[in-house]
């Protein structure tokens, strides 16, 4: 049964019953998993409770709308390809927490799935996806000035378990951690009991939640170009209508925005019009002036 005839399907069970219950089973017999709540979040996987590579094949996407579950969202993300497994975070008042984890079935239906919802438009939210393998570390600051790196090691092997490795280091002039836990449920374990403040070390308290995805594993999923050398005289309206003559695509900006005398940074409607968009403007030029172009993540 295709993604359509799946939702087809769900859709006439939407018109005759408004029960989560009931919905939750026709889910859970048209992708053959199950459903399970444990420790506030809601997960759908396969019935033999074994999901592969999670490592690898895993995606972490945000800013979900708060009113949107399962019966939505298993469509959208399985639009890319088969999933695994999915987990939504979900708060005490029924809502989702905004965030959920989704497993797909190879590291390249993960690769095209940041790419295509990185930047998406769902129901008036902007949706934010990351390769999932930074969700096993831990980012702890205002770490003592004064205890050598191997006593706070010791100490924060005492108050956790399943550490793999940590890195200590200054940051702005902050002394900080990285700790890397076995798995991304023994992370989440310490950072409920720890977060976002409660943990002491050497008698400071410091502050710990999780480490942000690393830029190399979100380069790829940013929609934003910065173009530079362009003419000073040069307006926004000018540059959208050079840009969408070259990408020969009306309708692929969302925003542009001018930064100083001869610099721009372009807003696409997703990240595929982004990579196309660089291709075909690097090495052109505006008037006489040959423009530089360049993802704006690398000037974050």
């Amino acid at each position: 049964m295709d993604n359509q005839n799946k939702k087809t399907l769900l859709d006439v069970y939407h018109k005759e019953t408004k029960s989560q219950k009931d919905i939750f089973t026709i889910l859970e017999f048209i992708f053959g998993k199950k459903f399970t709540t444990i420790n506030g979040q809601r997960i759908f996987a396969p019935r033999s409770g074994e999901t592969k590579n999670v490592d690898t094949c895993e995606v972490f996407v945000c800013q979900l709308p708060r009113n949107i579950f399962e019966d939505k969202l298993l469509f959208l993300f399985s639009a890319v390809g088969p999933i695994q497994e999915m987990r939504l975070m979900l708060e005490f008042s029924g809502y989702n927490r905004g965030f959920c984890y989704v497993v797909y079935e190879t590291p390249e239906l993960a690769r095209i799935a940041i790419e295509f919802l990185h930047g998406l438009i769902y129901f008036g939210n902007k949706l934010s996806a990351y390769a999932s393998v930074d969700n096993r570390k831990l980012k702890l600051t205002k770490l003592p000035m004064m205890i050598t790196d191997e006593l706070i090691r010791v100490e924060l092997r005492t108050k956790m378990e399943d550490v793999v490795s940590i890195e200590i280091y200054y940051e702005n002039c902050d002394r900080t951690a990285v700790v890397k836990f076995l798995t991304h449920g023994k992370a989440m374990k310490v950072r409920k009991q720890f977060w976002p403040n409660n943990l002491l070390i050497w008698g400071q308290r410091v502050n710990l939640d999780w480490c942000k995805p690393e830029r190399s594993m979100v380069l790829r999923a940013e929609s934003s170009l910065l173009i530079s050398n362009l003419p000073l005289y040069v307006s926004e309206r000018s540059v959208l209508k050079f840009v969408a003559r070259i990408v020969k695509k009306d309708g692929t900006v969302m925003e542009i925005k001018k930064l100083n005398g001869n610099s721009f940074v372009i807003e696409f409607l997703q990240n595929y019009y982004a990579r196309k968009a660089f291709a075909l403007l690097e090495g052109t030029s505006y008037g006489n002036k040959k423009l530089s172009i360049a993802w704006k993540t690398n000037f974050n």
